[in-house]
């Protein structure tokens, strides 16, 4: 039997969770017209069991307004150009099954989904999950959440590939990516300053010091610094667009239904669904 635990507040990174709903429980991209909505909402409930919360929060990305304005480039590596008429097709089809998992979120299932169009899902996240009262877990694969465990000790992150927590770095995470980079998001890191020698740097002042005295080195860490760490949300908080689904088994049966989840309308499947639902209402 899978291990389980408990937690106050179970955050879901949404656009991770469903960005790992395109891949099939055997590898290989999901197709069919609605494949990853099933792949999605399959996954959705062995994690809920897994950590039985009072309460789920479901967050969604708006657009990182602050970090375009620091840099156009930040996360230019992920437009998509230049693309196949297959692959045209594929994006289409996803954006319209990712559509339709937020629709899901925001008004069947028993989540409080949390939105703002200027700030990405990372800062909201971790927002929320630091400044919660309560023992709160996030769900994501993305590592910049390790900040968050820099942030509270109350906070644990989960990743659903590994299926395992992940730990603290010996050093500010924060730091330590802003001087090594991320490729995933197109942020630079420090030119000559690999992943041990960031440890190292950030372990010994005076190696940070010798490094630092590069005008070059110093600009670069801080721009990438300010790329890195979350924002402060505090100051937006009561701008957030906040969505309470209210849960009904009649309508989640309709959609399950129109969606033609034959398996997951099984009896046995549907009535344990059900169950892990109702407990969050």
């Amino acid at each position: 039997m899978a291990e389980t635990f408990s937690c106050d507040n179970l955050f879901l990174d949404s656009y991770n969770l469903i960005h790992r709903s395109r891949f099939d429980w055997g590898g290989g991209l999901a197709t069919g017209e609605n494949q990853i909505i099933y792949n999605f909402m399959k996954s959705i409930r062995p994690i809920l069991e897994k950590f039985s919360p009072k309460k789920v929060y479901f967050i969604l990305d708006g657009a990182p307004k602050a970090r375009l304005q620091m840099d156009s480039e930040y996360k230019a590596n992920r437009k998509q150009e230049g693309l196949s008429e297959e692959e045209e097709t594929y994006w289409a089809s996803f954006h319209k099954q990712k559509r339709e998992i937020i629709r899901l979120a925001k008004e069947i299932l028993p989540f409080t989904t949390v939105y703002h169009p200027d700030y990405e899902c990372d800062d909201i996240l971790a927002h929320l999950a630091t400044t919660i009262e309560g023992d709160n877990v996030i769900v994501s694969s993305d590592t910049d959440f390790i900040q968050a465990l820099d942030i509270s000790d109350k906070v644990k992150l989960w990743n659903p590939v590994s299926q395992q927590f992940r730990e603290k770095l010996e050093v500010d995470y924060a730091k330590f990516k802003a001087l090594t980079g991320d490729k995933t998001d197109n942020i630079p890191g420090v030119k000559g300053v690999g992943k041990v020698g960031a440890v190292k740097m950030l372990k010994d002042k005076a190696l940070w010091d010798k490094k630092m005295s590069s005008q070059d080195s110093l600009e670069q860490y801080s721009h990438s610094y300010n790329l890195v760490k979350f924002a402060d949300m505090k100051p937006v908080e009561s701008q957030f667009h906040i969505y309470n689904g209210m849960f009904s088994a009649e309508e989640l049966e309709i959609e399950f239904e129109k969606f033609e989840f034959k398996s997951m309308l099984a009896e046995n499947y549907f009535s344990r669904y059900v169950e892990v639902m109702e407990r969050l209402c």
